[in-house]
């Protein structure tokens, strides 16, 4: 698959994580057999040369990063944030939508917070394309006393959208997208459950982080969304699932109980 990303920049001390997250992807994705088109990292390319890479490439899809809004999504620049796509929102001054290019992929995955409630639903809606991302603030814990690159606790959380994107690269359907992610959200949450059973003469500090990746891990998969055109499809079980389950119990029950079994 031809992928584009987007990850500026090393100006931003939180965005600076997901550069790092971003590189391990990069090289797993080409040791597949799938081609990078364009990597913004710079720091320095404004919405206007992103606008242009999408135009002139076409990936079929974009991986991208940047903080995030329900209704907008920012790539951080020397200068500080600016806004990339948006729909209309008076908060920010914003009088119009804004999805300049997005209509040259197939699939995006913005990590950014909040994103998923509305921008991403309504891309998806008026582009037809498939959408991923978050529908809380996207969190992680670090260790101050490490580099983004070694920090054990924040690479916890770039795996699991790591292999989303990467299930997302391999064209599996949206609903074994999210499993994917899914499952690694709790191999990551077993990880530090485990450590936790282990080590319980560790450091106060060293549990307090495990037990916060622990939530945070938990959090983030609950907050994991994706969209193709005009459905929407969250991790968990949905409403209408758990009315199912909850009647045929009940009527499971009724029956039992009606037989004299219970």
């Amino acid at each position: 698959m031809r992928i584009g990303l987007v990850r500026q920049s090393e100006y931003d001390e939180a965005v600076r994580y997901a550069v790092v997250w971003f590189s391990w992807f990069k090289e797993d994705a080409k040791s597949k057999g799938h081609e990078i088109v364009f990597d913004i990292y710079d720091g320095n390319t404004p919405p206007s040369e992103i606008y242009k890479a999408l135009e002139e490439n076409s990936p079929d899809f974009l991986y991208y990063t940047g903080h995030g809004d329900t209704r907008e999504v920012t790539t951080s620049l020397a200068s500080g944030l600016t806004f990339v796509w948006w729909l209309a929102d008076p908060r920010y001054g914003l009088d119009s939508d804004n999805l300049t290019s997005l209509d040259k992929v197939r699939h995006v995955f913005m990590l950014s917070c909040l994103c998923g409630r509305e921008l991403l639903p309504e891309i998806s809606r008026r582009l037809g394309i498939y959408t991923y991302g978050f529908t809380e603030e996207f969190c992680w814990v670090v260790d101050p006393d490490y580099t983004p690159e070694e920090d054990p606790y924040a690479r916890s959380f770039g795996i699991p959208c790591n292999d989303l994107a990467m299930a997302i690269a391999s064209g599996k359907s949206l609903e074994d997208c999210l499993l994917v992610a899914g499952n690694s959200f709790d191999s990551q949450i077993d990880y530090w459950e485990d450590w936790i059973v282990n080590n319980p003469d560790a450091p106060k500090s060293q549990l307090v982080r495990a037990k916060l990746c622990v939530s945070l891990l938990d959090a983030n998969k609950k907050a994991l969304v994706g969209y193709k055109p005009g459905v929407p499809i969250e991790m968990g079980i949905p409403l209408g699932v758990l009315l199912m389950i909850f009647f045929l119990v009940m009527i499971v029950y009724g029956l039992a109980k009606r037989s004299g079994k219970i």
